[in-house]
């Protein structure tokens, strides 16, 4: 019996034992899985913001792309537009200002021609003092 007895006490010992084992054991799993689980949150957080980044840098520049070739369409299409109308409303008021501007010049007296003249002017209106003294003189002497 005492045997018996020994034998129980060494049985309870043993499962109080492995209780503590087991519990140890369940704490440690316990931890780990924590610890674990902080890690991958970590990890899982610094690859979502370097997704996050790439996704906006890459967004961005796509966006930039865009812009510019907007830009760029909106020029070309602005430049038609006033090359339009250049040729539609300024090209044939130039020609008829030119035209009016050549019938003008046409209908001008030549500059040689003007030079002449004023010359002819010039001489005249001397003569006409001349005559006018004389006039004057003859005037007097009656």
């Amino acid at each position: 019996m005492v045997d018996k007895a020994l034998l129980d006490a060494i049985q309870g010992l043993l499962l109080q034992q492995k209780g503590e084992i087991l519990e140890e054991t369940a704490q440690n799993v316990q931890e780990l899985l924590s610890q674990q689980k902080s890690e991958i949150l970590e990890e899982t957080a610094k690859n979502m913001q370097t997704m996050e980044s790439r996704i906006l840098e890459k967004t961005d520049q796509n966006m930039q792309t865009a812009l510019q070739a907007a830009e760029s369409r909106i020029s070309d299409e602005c430049h038609r537009n006033m090359m339009m109308i250049v040729e539609a409303q300024i090209e044939p008021q130039l020609r008829i200002l030119a035209e009016a501007y050549e019938g003008m010049v046409e209908k001008l007296t030549p500059t040689e021609r003007v030079e002449a003249i004023e010359d002819d002017v010039s001489v005249l209106k001397t003569a006409v003092r001349h005559m006018n003294k004389d006039i004057s003189n003859l005037k007097k002497a009656q």
